[in-house]
């Protein structure tokens, strides 16, 4: 029933809060195409700038000028281009018209990310994104139960490769786990690296309910 009452987005200003990661792409592309170099990471001048509003980078230790290292750069990167947003193209980043609608305000990303957070497909992805969300949901501006989706999931049938159990390190990579990690105004600091904003919890909700 809380999922039914969700009282929908949060107000225009906390979104422009909340999504200075995602417009920090967007508005760059927007200016102009996003160039890569010709191993086809981020420039060393642009690794630096997103490294200020990127909240996984809250706590990085190590230096931040190369994307091939710098993971949650990379990462999150990847994941606005899975996510349709952006597109490579001729050795740049460029938006989709997904992306140029999603830039134009924040009401429209926020509709384009709850609509994308679950895949369309079938199968571990999509059963783990599914508990994830519903953790996500209800908690707040808490952790992420990643520990508890993991135990979830082993008595579902789910479980690795190799044999063993569904392990939370297995659940990091998740793009409903990037995205959720990365809606907040501020880096987090390492202790509270997994916890996740009151609008990332809104977002789960509008996921849940677009599903």
């Amino acid at each position: 029933m809380a999922l039914i009452r969700d009282p929908g987005p949060p107000d225009a200003q906390e979104l422009d809060g909340s999504f200075g990661a995602f417009t920090w792409f967007l508005d760059r592309a927007a200016e102009g195409d996003i160039s890569l170099t010709a191993a086809g990471y981020l420039t060393p001048v642009d690794v630096q700038a997103v490294a200020h509003v990127l909240p996984t980078m809250g706590g990085w230790i190590r230096k931040a000028n190369r994307e091939s290292v710098t993971k949650p750069i990379l990462h999150f990167r990847q994941l606005l281009q899975s996510l349709g947003l952006l597109r490579r193209h001729k050795g740049a980043l460029r938006l989709t018209r997904a992306g140029a609608a999603a830039q134009r305000g924040p009401v429209e990303l926020w509709n384009w990310l709850a609509d994308k957070l679950v895949p369309a497909a079938s199968g571990f992805d999509v059963d783990a994104t599914l508990l994830l969300l519903a953790y996500a949901a209800t908690s707040g501006a808490s952790e992420i139960e990643l520990d508890a989706v993991a135990a979830a999931l082993t008595p579902l049938g789910w479980q690795t490769v190799d044999g063993r159990p569904v392990e939370r390190r297995d659940l990091y990579w998740i793009p409903a786990v990037q995205v959720l990690r990365n809606v907040a105004s501020d880096p987090a600091d390492w202790a509270s690296r997994w916890r996740i904003s009151p609008a990332a919890a809104k977002l789960a909700r509008a996921a849940l309910q677009q599903r």
